[in-house]
């Protein structure tokens, strides 16, 4: 999407909330959560716990997340959990802060796949609350270097195809283990999508592309884009919640 279309998305009236709360919202997120948590203006925005740390990865927060789930059900009553992370897992800092792909090999995405599942597994014994795992953004490896003032960015531009074949595949578990989980996930990456004509004239063939232009360093959103993604998630976070 464009900005100009991005502006037309948050035009849409959002639905009021109705009903009754079942369920406390919470997201366990990387840094990428705290962009969204800072566009909560909205009433309905407020209902949700954040809890995010920069640089975490599944696993660490997976940890976290089973160290204190019984502290937070009896403070917060049943959970409604939104698992919103990934990028520090496909990809690794070196000590300069620029990043590249964790590994290239093909059954890698298996490895993320599982480091998911203990979600999975872990909510198994709070059958009273409920987990939604997000779908993975597609992002810049080569746009953050170069925001990180690499030398030479434009050498990551295959790193970023196989970034995004990884991510796609993921993402493909992601979608079938949320319908099993009675759930889905906001699909923020059709907020990326876009398309440009490669020649002028009717019928030309367009390139489809991920407008990684709506971040602001390659990897977090925009305010435009946290926006939009905050919206998607309150909406889903009605369904799950509210009865």
């Amino acid at each position: 999407m464009s900005e100009t279309k991005l502006v037309k998305f948050l035009q849409t009236a959002r639905k009021p909330l109705s009903g009754t709360q079942q369920l406390t919202p919470a997201i366990l997120s990387d840094s990428k959560g705290s962009y969204l948590r800072d566009q909560v203006v909205n009433k309905s925005d407020r209902n949700i716990i954040w809890w995010c740390r920069g640089g975490a990865t599944i696993d660490d927060r997976y940890h976290w997340l089973k160290s204190n789930i019984v502290k937070q059900i009896e403070q917060l009553g049943n959970i409604s959990v939104y698992i919103f992370l990934g990028t520090c897992d496909l990809t690794s800092k070196n000590k300069k802060g620029e990043i590249a792909l964790t590994s290239q090999q093909e059954h890698f995405t298996d490895e993320i796949i599982s480091k998911l599942c203990q979600f999975v597994t872990l909510f198994k014994k709070y059958p009273s609350s409920k987990l939604t795992i997000l779908e993975i953004q597609v992002y810049s490896i080569t746009e953050w270097n170069r925001y990180k003032e690499h030398t030479n960015p434009e050498t990551f531009k295959d790193q970023d195809n196989q970034l995004q074949k990884q991510i796609e595949t993921i993402n493909e578990w992601i979608h079938t283990t949320n319908q099993e989980l009675g759930s889905r996930s906001p699909l923020f990456n059709h907020h990326l999508r876009a398309r440009k004509q490669q020649a002028r004239g009717k019928h030309k063939p367009c390139k489809k592309y991920y407008n990684v232009k709506l971040y602001k360093d390659g990897i977090h959103p925009k305010q435009l884009l946290a926006k939009a993604w905050l919206a998607e998630i309150v909406e889903q976070v009605q369904k799950n919640c509210w009865a």
